[in-house]
């Protein structure tokens, strides 16, 4: 399975039916073992979202446990903002670089917007896997 199901609406809704038959399957102690692990670790939709909104910082990766994709987030930002602090003190022109910096963070807040429900269903559904396939999950 591939991020790329995040693209795929009717694969994610078939892989996160899997997870429920195999769900279905376990003994009352290992479903409730798994369903408190999960419920610990589980990310809402909603909330992804939500940071998504706080400026372009990357919150909305750290959230999901993407620290790399949330410190080149992190570290665009913070080169955008002081180019535009420059231009404003300084008189130093834009140039192209902080246009591009722009680019990736608009295209990352756009992606991150309208794919949100998908990510975190998809993050949602490899947490399962995951605990499932650990046998016995603990919290």
């Amino acid at each position: 399975m591939s991020w790329t199901l995040i693209f795929k609406s009717e694969a994610l809704v078939e892989f996160e039916e899997e997870i429920r038959i195999a769900q279905r399957a376990l003994d009352t102690d290992a479903r409730k073992a798994f369903l408190k692990a999960y419920q610990a670790k589980f990310k809402d939709p909603d909330t992804y979202t939500s940071l998504c909104y706080a400026l372009g910082f990357g919150l909305h990766h750290l959230y999901l446990g993407h620290f790399i994709l949330a410190a080149i987030d992190l570290l665009a930002s913070g080169l955008f903002w002081f180019s535009v602090y420059l231009f404003f003190t300084e008189d130093v022109a834009f140039g192209v670089f902080p246009i591009l910096v722009a680019g990736y963070n608009g295209l990352d807040f756009l992606f991150c917007l309208f794919w949100g429900d998908q990510i975190v269903r998809y993050h949602n559904s490899r947490l399962a896997r995951s605990l499932m396939r650990d046998g016995t999950p603990s919290a």
